[in-house]
């Protein structure tokens, strides 16, 4: 096509619109692995556009390639570079090409021809600027692959240490200044990387065990990365002197208000998440020109971590990667005696699936949790019985999970002589190991009079005179949310044993001359949960029903009238705690208007500032789970409370029964009350409850202390 003839093309044709329509249709058809529809979209809009546009071309060619039609794949990346042979300034789309070309080289065997593909990218891509910054670092990963595919394997490991390096440095000067949606999506396109290079030290590090540490080092800087950067970016701005990042992040906490009030406008959730994400990308920027030389990376490593043991203490990162159809499991163990981490092959997901009898939270009963932990001990096998034997002289395993291992209660694992774990060693799960630095036992001493909050015996159930008490009481944030709940279980069962629980917490305390601020039956409202935003509060105690919606369970299993799809779709609204007025709320009480509705969700607790908190007791079901992400692990109520700023948090795996929950409570609270840690006031309580209740964890092992 003649450059007249495109001009007088409609609009949409004549210009770049129309391309990048075009070529995203067909990356999702891609993606999808329908490769038929994808070929038809671009041949047959490509009659509309300039015959040779290189985007169009480079995905004809992956599309050929990802059917094994090397033949034509490579007519088509040729086409691409030779289209840039005339052109002094080269884009994305020529260095792809080439690696796409330098790719099929490898498949046919070809590595010097791949060779020098890659090798004349790296000379030539311009990392002066930020774009090209990561195509550089494919290129390298690219390299050691190629180094991997000839075997030579200290060329291999070479480059990807440089692709760690470069990563980092990456990471340092972009992370902090993306909007969430581009850190999700730069991890997602990284992760590659991640599981390429865990599968090669795998195979290795018996002939090079010294690579364990940068595999160490790698997983220390990718795992959680997005968490710990939200954190660091939240406290940037609560603590900023410049008001316009300040009022933007308030613009940004009324967006996200909005959305939680949004029950049925679909639409409006999308307009919403748009002027939020701009919003953010503006405050990433003016961050950016206010701290340039700022990074939320937790620069830690190997041997920090080591330098931070005692002689009695391990550290056990977890991790799993997938290698076409099957997900593996790992760990590396670090002592402070260890030259290097100590890398152990694990099992497979389906082994550990099948091991946990596929249960999920939602399913297990006291009788799954006794087969499953008590009686076969195929748990063990596969997570533990490999690490033992190089814990001698362990006293304190501090654990980071990965994957399905955020389900394992590790204090509940029976060894091969039926001995629980608890009773052999001090069992400590950490988000990231990053949290390990420097970390100083947690107290709840005298000072914290008056700033200890206690949530029970909710009312869920609020008649009409009862809701207009609350109205009349004039309460200074409300939110007018609706949210939904599996139809079976519309009506919230009362909690007896929390009054109690709160009550005997409340007493304790005074007795300490600790004084308590107290909300049940009427008083225990979302409203007075919101009272605790950027207060002094300093430990916070919920007793009450959690809820989670996997994401397997059918929209059809909900009051439909209430649900809305694109906040379901976000794994913070799937997770949440229920507060008095909450069965109003799921029958769609009208009565409860300009009230909040007693359902909090992990997004909302996200937008908190409770960053005084040391301690988040959350004395209810299912705490503790959520959707898992690779990388992120575990996204829900855990994870919100930390984006808030809390230190510790006391989280449940299961549906934990409510009068043995309450009774573990009362032991955690009477050790913190004789000057305890908190850490070795849950390891005695769980300990004090097993020895009521042995036979069966069910009972005592369903809580952890998550730092």
């Amino acid at each position: 096509m003649e450059a007249s003839e495109k001009e007088d093309l409609p609009p949409v044709l004549n210009s770049n619109n129309f391309v990048n329509l075009t070529t995203n249709l067909a990356s999702i058809y891609i993606a999808q692995g329908k490769y038929k529809k994808a070929e038809n979209i671009l041949l047959e809009n490509s009659k509309h556009i300039i015959k040779n546009d290189n985007q169009i071309l480079i995905q004809l060619g992956i599309i050929y390639w990802a059917q094994e039609q090397e033949k034509l794949a490579k007519k088509y990346f040729s086409r691409v570079i030779n289209n840039y042979k005339n052109k002094k300034y080269k884009d994305d789309i020529f260095y792809r090409a080439k690696s796409n070309l330098a790719s099929i080289e490898i498949r046919n065997g070809k590595y010097n021809e791949a060779e020098k593909l890659y090798l004349n990218n790296l000379n030539n891509i311009d990392t002066v600027n930020d774009n090209f910054k990561l195509l550089y670092i494919r290129n390298l990963y690219d390299l050691h692959f190629l180094y991997i595919s000839k075997k030579d394997y200290p060329k291999a490991t070479s480059y990807f240490l440089q692709v760690i390096e470069k990563t980092k440095t990456f990471l340092q000067k972009n992370l902090l200044f993306l909007t969430e949606n581009e850190k999700f999506k730069f991890v997602e396109e990284t992760k590659f990387t991640a599981k390429h290079f865990q599968d090669f030290v795998l195979k290795t590090h018996s002939q090079n065990p010294s690579i364990t540490i940068d595999l160490f080092n790698f997983l220390l800087l990718r795992k959680k990365i997005i968490l710990q950067n939200t954190i660091k970016t939240k406290q940037i701005i609560e603590n900023s002197t410049n008001e316009q990042i300040k009022s933007d992040y308030q613009k940004l906490l009324n967006l996200k208000y909005q959305i939680a009030e949004q029950t049925t406008h679909l639409d409006t959730v999308k307009i919403l998440n748009q002027k939020i994400e701009k919003l953010q990308k503006d405050i990433s920027l003016q961050i950016y020109e206010e701290y340039p030389n700022n990074s939320s990376l937790n620069l830690i490593d190997f041997n920090k971590i080591k330098s931070e043991l005692s002689d009695n203490e391990a550290v056990v990162e977890f991790t799993d990667f997938k290698d076409r159809a099957t997900t593996y499991y790992c760990a590396l163990v670090v002592r402070k005696k260890f030259k290097y981490p100590e890398l152990i092959y694990l099992c497979t997901e389906k082994e550990l699936q099948n091991a946990l009898a596929k249960e999920t939270p939602h399913t297990i009963t006291a009788a799954h949790v006794k087969n499953i932990y008590a009686k076969d001990n195929k748990l063990y096998k596969y997570l533990f019985e490999k690490i033992e034997p190089i814990l001698g002289g362990i006293e304190i395993v501090n654990i980071s999970p990965s994957g399905l291992v955020h389900n394992i209660a590790f204090a509940c694992l029976k060894d091969s002589n039926n001995v629980y774990l608890k009773d052999k060693y001090q069992i400590k799960y950490y988000v990231s190991f990053a949290n390990l630095i420097n970390e100083k036992d947690c107290f709840i001493t005298q000072n914290n009079t008056n700033n200890i909050a206690l949530f029970g015996d909710m009312k869920y159930d609020l008649n009409e005179t009862q809701i207009q008490k609350i109205k009349n009481e004039s309460v200074t944030r409300s939110m007018d949310m609706a949210f939904l709940f599996d139809k079976n279980k519309i009506g919230l069962q009362p909690l007896p044993a929390t009054k109690s629980e709160v009550d005997s917490i409340e007493t304790i305390f005074s007795k300490k001359n600790i004084s308590c601020k107290k909300y049940t039956g009427t008083n225990a409202i979302e409203e007075n949960f919101y009272e605790l935003d950027n207060s002094q509060t300093e430990v916070l105690h919920i007793a009450t029903h959690g809820y989670y919606f996997p994401d397997n369970q059918s929209a059809t299993d909900f009051n439909i009238p209430m649900l809305n799809t694109n906040k379901i779709d976000n794994s913070y609204f799937k997770s949440g705690l229920f507060f008095s007025g909450a069965t109003n709320s799921l029958n769609n009480d009208k009565s409860m208007a300009n009230l909040a509705d007693g359902i909090l969700s992990a997004y909302e607790i996200c937008n908190l500032n409770l960053s005084k908190v040391k301690l988040v007791v959350l004395s209810a079901c299912l705490t503790g789970v959520g959707d898992i992400q690779q990388n992120e692990g575990v996204i829900g109520l855990s994870r919100a409370f930390k984006i808030a700023g809390a230190d510790n948090l006391i989280i449940s795996l299961w549906e934990v029964p409510s009068r043995q929950t309450a009774e573990f409570m009362i032991y955690f609270y009477k050790n913190i009350a004789s000057g305890l840690s908190v850490d070795k006031a849950f390891a005695k309580a769980q300990k004090e409850m097993s020895e009521k209740y042995y036979t069966n964890p069910y009972y005592w092992g369903g809580f952890i202390l998550l730092r």
